[in-house]
This record gives structure tokens, C-alpha cells and sequence, in this order.
């Protein structure tokens, strides 16, 4: 499974459980999947738990995203 780049974009989201089944993330340069999502988003995958990583403000969205070490993880890179 694959999940959009901007799947969660903007989102209250907090705290949710990523299924082992996902296989990819689409992780676009401005528009990766937790775009402007909640300051304390935790997403937890495959027994890890990786916490958003602020990035700064872009046309007033907070950009928060999450480290690399997920991406790699889900992308299996």
C-alpha cells in the first residue's frame, strides 16, 4: 500500500499506528504526507515510534514532517 503525499496534510492527527502493510510513502519536496499536521504527531511503524520534526513556516503553514529515518524505514531504503 501507498500512501499519497499529502495524505495527512493539515490534519489534527496526534498520535496513530502506521499498518506493516504500507509499503511506500510518496514524499514530495513541499507537500510530503504530514504537511502542516499537529506540532506533536507520533506515528508508530513496524515497533518504532517516530515523532514530526518542525520545519518551519511557509505562506503561514508550519511545516512539520517526519525524520528521515521513516522515510527510509516504510520506503525500505
Amino acid at each position: 500500500m501507498t500512501i499519497n503525499s499529502q495524505a495527512f496534510r493539515g490534519t489534527a492527527l496526534t498520535d496513530f499506528i502506521l499498518p506493516d502493510s504500507v509499503a511506500e510513502i510518496a514524499d514530495g519536496n513541499f507537500y510530503s504526507a504530514f504537511w502542516n499536521c499537529h506540532k506533536q504527531l507520533r506515528v508508530a511503524y513496524k515497533k518504532k515510534t517516530y515523532y514530526a520534526e518542525y520545519k518551519g513556516n511557509w505562506l503561514s503553514e508550519r511545516m512539520y514532517d517526519m525524520p528521515q529515518a521513516f522515510y527510509s524505514a516504510v520506503n525500505r531504503k
